[in-house]
């Protein structure tokens, strides 16, 4: 007897000890972060040395350290392909959750960390949970204690290692079994406009908080050290605040300023903003995947005290410009400054005088051609009205007009279809986009880097675009391959000029556009 039992019981207990490759990884994990894609199903390796009272119980979970470190075990070198053999029991405070089915499934995130910001996250799914609607929303899990249970996996990110529990295969998902307050912390100081906090002050008061977000908003100030390029689409950008001791803080997202406007916000190059004293508040947190303290929303800018200076030089973005008889360009649109940011009156002139035919808006530097004006070149200069030896000159070649009559044909859209009028043939295309281009009741909705190309066998020389804003996203910027286009900051026209068969209009990397009627100028 003692025999048959040993043959009943042994393939049991292998089976219970031998570890399985991934799957169902999928190639994005749950926080939206690349995961390798080199695991697959079946096989695995065996781990003998991981035994069930390791792994903590839903009475008794691991700490996330103790959690990491069977992770370790169970993976040593980290190959992202080896689950643990039995579903780890950890808890920690949530620092972050997505809201429900965000993630595009069933499934959804939760990510916890400890004092030592060692930090876990969890691959829960909805569906399996005993929690009901209540931590549905973004945040509701935010500063409380979690306790979850699944299959410990290591994958790669950049030069990271991310330590998670996702499900081994549709039977073993991992849970969030319990979630409970956490002791707030008493006293916390979290300055005033009138009495900010350092980025050091501040730091050590986000410290307190159990999950390192703060329950209010703080106030923080310091110096720009650098900024992003602004999203011309949304608005926003994000920048890194130092004190004098050099440490650090990140305003995530920001989308307004003490003296901006809209387009001015827009306009902001990287590093532009360096050497601005802030005061800014808002939710802040220490964001363990990145190592980093930052503003956990857009923050309220109260105080921008900030002075470039005045601008020290001007540069055109070519040596000349060919602009045909009846067209007009903007030049203002392709002068820079520096610093881009710098103060000054910039005066547009035409160096040859009055030249027939020819008129100059001396102040937004629009110049426009007759249509019987004498081809020639002539030269154009911007000039600083504060110091007249900063300038910047131009070569502007008068092109004759292309020979034939000028036609228009006019488009209606009732879809995202390719539709030809008078020879003229539009396309709309995804391009590098996300999305591809849709048609709503509103009209053509066209996303983040999507195209609108243009094409003729006679020459085109101008178009007129209706650009709408429909939708929750922000008013997308566009640009043409060749010739002159200009694109409004809100909705109104774009217009292009030149002389092509073919123009590609190209959607900037966010935002979008609506679209329902425009005219292209062709020469018959």
């Amino acid at each position: 007897m003692k025999k048959k039992l040993l043959l009943v019981l042994l393939p049991a207990l292998a089976l219970g000890i031998t570890g399985c490759k991934s799957a169902d990884k999928g190639s994005e994990s749950s926080a939206g972060s690349e995961q390798s894609s080199e695991s697959s199903s079946g096989g695995g390796e065996h781990n003998p040395e991981i035994l069930p009272e390791e792994c903590g119980t839903a009475e008794a979970p691991l700490t996330i350290a103790q959690a990491k470190a069977l992770f370790d075990k169970a993976d040593p070198t980290k190959s992202g392909s080896v689950f643990t053999t039995y579903p780890v029991y950890v808890e920690g405070a949530c620092y972050d959750n997505a809201a429900k089915n965000s993630s595009g499934g069933d499934h959804n995130f939760a990510k916890i960390a400890d004092s030592s910001n060692n930090f876990i996250s969890i691959q829960y799914y909805v569906t399996d949970s005993a929690l009901g609607s209540t931590y549905d929303a973004k945040g509701s899990m935010v500063s409380k204690k979690v306790v979850a249970s699944g299959y410990a996996q290591i994958y790669k990110k950049g030069n990271d290692y991310i330590y998670e529990l996702v499900k081994k295969d549709s039977d073993t998902k991992p849970v969030v079994l319990a979630v409970s307050d956490l002791a707030m912390p008493t006293g916390v100081n979290y300055g005033s406009v009138g009495s900010p906090l350092s980025v050091s002050e501040a730091t050590a008061e986000i410290d307190k908080f159990p999950a390192k977000v703060t329950d209010a908003a703080m106030y923080v100030t310091g110096t720009v050290k650098s900024n992003e390029k602004a999203d011309t689409g949304y608005g926003n950008l994000s920048m890194v605040i130092e004190d004098a001791d050099h440490h650090e803080f990140t305003l995530y997202r920001v989308n307004q300023l003490p003296g901006f406007t809209t387009d001015e916000l827009k306009a902001i190059q990287a590093n532009d903003l360096v050497g601005a004293s802030v005061v800014a508040s808002s939710v802040c947190k220490y964001y363990f995947d990145s190592a980093i303290y930052e503003t956990e929303q857009a923050p309220t800018i109260s105080t921008f005290d900030f002075d470039p200076g005045q601008i020290t030089s001007l540069a055109f973005g070519a040596e000349s410009y060919d602009i045909k008889q009846g067209q007009s360009m903007d030049l203002s649109a392709k002068l820079s400054k520096n610093p881009s940011m710098g103060s000054g009156t910039i005066e547009f002139s035409i160096n040859e005088g009055v030249v027939t035919g020819v008129t100059l808006d001396t102040s937004t530097g629009v110049i426009a051609i007759g249509e019987s004006t004498a081809t020639q070149k002539i030269h154009v200069t911007a000039r600083l009205v504060e110091d007249e030896s900063v300038s910047a000159s131009v070569e502007i070649n008068i092109m004759e007009k292309a020979a034939g009559t000028e036609a228009t044909a006019e488009f209606t859209l009732s879809s995202t279809a390719s539709v030809t009028v008078d020879g003229v043939t539009v396309t709309f295309a995804q391009g590098s986009g996300s999305s591809a281009p849709a048609w709503y009741a509103a009209g053509l909705r066209l996303y983040a880097n999507n195209t609108v190309t243009i094409t003729s066998e006679s020459s085109i020389v101008a178009m007129e675009f209706n650009w709408e804003k429909q939708g929750s996203k922000a008013f997308a910027s566009a640009t043409a391959n060749v010739g002159d286009y200009s694109h409004p900051s809100a909705a109104g026209k774009g217009t292009w000029s030149g002389e092509e068969n073919t123009i590609v209009i190209t959607l900037g990397g966010s935002g979008q556009l609506q679209l329902n009627t425009f005219t292209v100028t062709y020469i018959e």
